[in-house]
């Protein structure tokens, strides 16, 4: 007999992981070491605080596995829901962690030119930039996917009866904002930074609510 708080639980854990894994390589991290517009200033703080620079790497892979092992364990708690949207969820999953690791040799990379000798100091600077602008370009790639799995996520949770349907419209409302967030970044829309902070409620709720969820409640009672 399945024990689905059990499962719950066990996935809210993959989860929370995940998001913290998460906000620590692609929003603290980069916080703390990139300077818009200066990639000079860039470069040396990365030379400087070379730790956390590679601590923000190792954030990002840990991130993208425990996303491997966060699909596995939503396989098994929606197992008999939907076939079809398990294995789509699956599928996106599976296709995005390969973009994030790349993702990440280029930051590798980033970091290994600043450190070769055979380049002078501008050229070293001006090719570290170009990694990490197309770490940039690569992360508005894979949000894609970021946004497309929370589509079936958000399904399943709709059409479990021992999971509340809210938060399967609140992960789904996720899937469209991420999606939106990709596209003006990959259009560099002007009014990028303004839309920007009112996507973060969507995709905030979803993401969090289901979180919170699986791990404080599991799943409704009498399941």
């Amino acid at each position: 007999m399945k024990n689905l708080k059990k499962d719950a639980r066990i996935a809210g854990l993959w989860y929370l992981f995940m998001g913290i894994t998460g906000m620590l390589g692609l929003m603290y991290v980069p916080g703390q070491i990139y300077i818009a517009g200066n990639s000079s200033q860039t470069a040396q703080n990365i030379l400087n605080q070379e730790g956390l620079f590679r601590f923000g790497i190792l954030a990002n892979l840990l991130c993208q596995t425990s996303f491997l092992f966060l699909a596995l364990a939503f396989q098994k708690l929606f197992d008999g829901v939907s076939d079809y949207w398990s294995k789509l969820l699956k599928t996106l999953v599976t296709a995005a962690v390969p973009i994030a690791f790349f993702n990440a040799l280029l930051l590798i990379a980033a970091l290994l030119v600043l450190k070769e000798n055979g380049l002078e100091q501008n050229q070293k600077e001006a090719l570290s930039n170009l990694f990490i602008q197309i770490n940039s370009f690569g992360t508005m790639a894979v949000q894609v996917f970021w946004g497309l799995w929370l589509l079936p996520l958000g399904m399943l949770f709709i059409r479990a009866e021992f999971m509340p349907k809210l938060i399967g419209y609140f992960l789904i409302a996720g899937c469209v904002a991420y999606l939106f967030e990709s596209l003006m970044g990959v259009m560099n829309a002007p009014f990028k930074e303004t839309v920007t902070p009112y996507l973060m409620l969507p995709l905030s709720l979803g993401e969090f609510s289901a979180i919170f969820w699986l791990l404080i409640k599991g799943v409704k009672k009498g399941y």
